[in-house]
């Protein structure tokens, strides 16, 4: 047979043959008799040799064998029953694909269910304020009437204010994207990964990406990680698949939930180019018509699709100094430099697998493409603080890529002999149970929250003193008094109230524009190692919450008596 991914045409021709009865095989007798002994119920394959003169179809949807109006002599005749198109046979998934993305799918929801956060970050209850607000009527605002684009990821957030808006607690709907999405990529990956390098790619993908455990807990953050991460990788399999106008769709999607997702967008153009030798038109037509009708309503609501978030870090927070190396940095805490090569040696498959694999090539290169690029830009875009959510969209890619430098490489050499295959599958073996070596404190702290559940760290254990901060200060403060505060969990917990950004964390506001009144409330904190901000000579302390996790962590809910100026007016 000609082998499926060198058959443009999807040429249903065999090996042509001969009946050793047909003579020289050449004048219409023989090749008739050649046919009819082919095509006999009882026919036996050793009477016919090789490389003969008659061409014998497979058995295809569509075709088959009939006999024509001389006797004994076969014909083509169309089947009766109507074909299935070029499409749908397409869209025929084999039983193993299923039952391999079924268990990965499995696998990802045992870990997030046990794993999950009790307490999420404080980052995402600023996107939980705008959702809150957007449910209750109140538009995509921070405070009423402040049309500042303060959340960074609106797609996410609008999906958030629709599971508030039929009913769902903001707080449990986070969670479950965050499970969804996270369950989501190990399906992805296995699926990518299978698509590209076979089986045992598949398979060490899932397990790569199983050990990631710093994915894990940015993923449950209840932030939009997981959910770009699910977008961007469903993307790519659309790539490979040859579906582009739906992985333009997605891609679209992505840019409106995160606009970094233009770094994924651009790893497809250039694999595009290099590997189909074109510009993706129809995807990027597909990406666009999705994700400007939210451009359009970003520009005329707010002023501007970028977050206001965004241009404040980079035009007041860059003076601060960076780490250019926080990222590499990153990887060599978490004991994940050895998969990182492993991501990067998968560029050096690609040529070689574009020969006969164009699509798999493509999708193999934009893994390798987009958590470059990612790293890099944010490497030396200085937003501030080299928060660990930037990098959560790097884990998936990076697993996948890994899993492909050591699934190529062995079935490479399981192509030259038994020998090379019994070293190839040894060394597969190998390479993964080092990477899983050097990765074994991220193994046991996998296997220890699956098997007791999520344990309650120090982090979470002072972003639930944070939450409590913002309870308490709503049972406090009357309605429509101003709250001065940095902490996203204080602004959600009093989503009436108005918000006037601290400045002494924070050095601006990253989520209103519009002046409010003088606060009647100041809530702040300090932090293991650092000192709480001054506060004003009219505050009084009224409560101290103590974070018994975190010595030195506490939140502090002060009084604000009105100015001077202020009782004068």
């Amino acid at each position: 047979m000609v082998p499926p991914e060198r058959a443009g045409r999807d040429s249903a021709f065999t090996v042509s043959i001969d009946h050793v009865d047909a003579g020289r095989g050449i004048g219409a007798a023989d090749r008739a008799l050649t046919i009819r002994r082919a095509v006999e119920p009882e026919a036996d394959h050793a009477p016919c040799a090789p490389a003969g003169r008659t061409y014998q179809p497979s058995t295809v949807r569509g075709q088959m064998i009939r006999p024509a109006q001389g006797p004994g002599v076969g014909a083509l005749a169309p089947d009766p029953r109507p074909a299935p198109t070029r499409d749908k046979q397409a869209r025929q998934v084999p039983i193993g694909m299923l039952v391999l993305v079924g268990l990965a799918v499995a696998v990802g929801f045992v870990i997030a269910i046990r794993n999950r956060r009790l307490v999420l970050y404080d980052d995402a209850a600023i996107t939980l304020r705008y959702a809150a607000r957007i449910a209750a009527g109140d538009g995509f605002t921070y405070n009423t009437g402040d049309h500042t684009l303060g959340a960074s990821a609106p797609l996410y957030t609008l999906v958030l204010a629709g599971a508030h808006w039929v009913g769902l607690n903001l707080e449990f709907a986070a969670r479950a994207i965050a499970v969804v999405a996270y369950a989501a990529t190990f399906g992805l990956a296995a699926f990518i990964g299978q698509r590209i390098g076979g089986w045992f790619t598949g398979i060490v993908a899932v397990l790569f990406l199983a050990v990631m455990f710093d994915y894990q807990t940015q993923a449950f953050s209840g932030m939009e990680s997981a959910l770009a991460a699910a977008l961007g990788l469903a993307a790519i399999a659309l790539l490979i698949e040859s579906h582009d106008s739906w992985a333009g769709v997605l891609l679209g999607l992505a840019l409106w939930n995160k606009l970094d997702a233009g770094l994924l967008v651009l790893a497809v153009i250039v694999a595009y180019l290099v590997i189909v030798r074109r510009p993706p038109w129809r995807l990027l037509l597909a990406s666009a018509l999705v994700v400007l009708p939210w451009l359009v309503f970003a520009q005329l609501y707010f002023g501007s699709p970028i977050p206001y978030s965004a241009t404040q870090k980079l035009s007041i927070l860059h003076t601060s100094a960076l780490n250019h190396a926080w990222i590499l940095d990153l990887f060599r805490t978490s004991h994940l430099v050895p998969v990182a090569v492993l991501a990067v040696l998968a560029a050096v498959a690609v040529p070689f697998l574009a020969r006969d694999h164009p699509r798999p090539a493509a999708g193999l290169l934009v893994c390798v493409l987009w958590p470059l690029l990612h790293a890099v830009t944010f490497s030396f875009v200085n937003l501030g603080s080299p928060y660990p959510w930037y990098t959560t969209v790097l884990y998936p890619p990076v697993a996948i890529a890994a899993a492909c430098t050591l699934g190529l490489a062995a079935r490479a050499l399981t192509q030259r002999g038994l020998v090379p295959a019994v070293a190839a599958v040894c060394a597969a073996a190998i390479g993964v149970a080092a990477v899983l070596y050097v990765e074994r404190s991220d193994v046991r702290s996998v296997a220890r929250a699956v098997r007791h559940g999520h344990q309650l760290d120090s982090y979470e254990n002072f972003e639930a003193v944070r939450k409590q901060a913002g309870i308490d200060v709503s049972r406090l403060a009357r309605p429509g008094e101003v709250i001065e505060t940095c902490y996203g969990w204080v602004a959600y917990e009093n989503e009436r109230s108005p918000i006037k950004e601290s400045t002494a964390r924070t050095k601006c506001p990253l989520s209103t524009r519009k002046p409010v009144a003088p606060p009647s409330w100041l809530v702040t904190g300090s932090y293991p190692g650092i000192e709480q901000p001054p506060v004003p000579g009219r505050a009084t302390l009224v409560k101290e919450l103590v974070s018994t996790a975190n010595p030195g962590g506490a939140m502090f809910i002060y009084r604000l008596r009105p100015s001077t100026a202020t009782r004068a007016r």
